[in-house]
């Protein structure tokens, strides 16, 4: 297997894939591991004042199996509070069960952020041709996937449209990203997770691959039809 193929395995995995071969901005992130806690403050020198302790299962993101939102993610949390990063460690780890050689993501901390959004390749749950935006408008980066807001604003747009007019335009930093990865992992099902910070610049938190029926080429070529008539 070459540096440019993938095969899922869990958020650090994919993100370093797409460092790899993109220009798309991610957040400073290190994969740790439980012997890393011995020398954490050495490791943390590199990160910025504030980090998220994410979860990185090898069970998380896999293609034909996902328990995305099953595991623990905590943060932010000063890097000086090393007390706090231990046990946030501990409590992210263990919320994988009895498993052996895993390890948590530490990433730095987005805190000028202006939105917080999910994008999915099409709408979770159903075969509906619709990328689908799910945007909060604050800096909380786990607004969306928490499911504690309910200032959460929903754009759908059909995998037929490939230009959006004025009236959408703020999304086509969104789409962008998104085309930008389904072209990079060959797969038109994806769920990503990023942020744009306060100069609007998009920075990936996570990409994986979405769970749930295929898509159906006939009904999006129906579907198409009935948007042109309509325009």
């Amino acid at each position: 297997m070459t540096e440019n193929q993938l095969t899922y395995g869990n958020k650090a995995k994919n993100l370093e894939f797409v460092a790899r071969n993109t220009d798309i901005e991610i957040p400073y992130f290190k994969q740790i591991y439980l012997e890393d806690l011995e020398h954490i403050e050495k490791i943390l020198v590199n990160f910025s004042k504030k980090i998220m302790i994410r979860s990185n299962s090898s069970e998380e993101d896999e293609e034909r199996f996902s328990s995305a939102g099953k595991y623990l993610s905590l943060g932010p949390i000063d890097k000086q509070n090393i007390v706090a990063i231990k046990k946030s460690f501990t409590m992210v780890l263990d919320s994988y069960g009895e498993k052996v050689n895993q390890s948590v993501i530490f990433q730095n901390y987005v805190d000028n952020a202006k939105s917080v959004s999910v994008i999915t390749s099409y709408k979770v749950g159903t075969d509906s041709a619709y990328r689908s935006f799910s945007t909060y408008f604050g800096s909380e980066t786990e607004a969306v996937t928490s499911g504690k807001y309910s200032e959460i604003e929903n754009f759908f747009m059909h995998r037929s449209v490939d230009y959006l007019p004025n009236k959408y335009e703020k999304n086509n930093v969104y789409l962008k990203v998104m085309t930008q990865l389904e072209d990079l992992f060959k797969n038109k099902q994806l769920d990503i997770e990023m942020v744009l910070d306060k100069n609007n610049s998009p920075q990936l938190l996570q990409v994986r691959p979405l769970m749930g029926k295929k898509l159906n080429k006939d009904s999006i070529f129906d579907e198409k039809k009935v948007i042109d008539k309509n325009l």
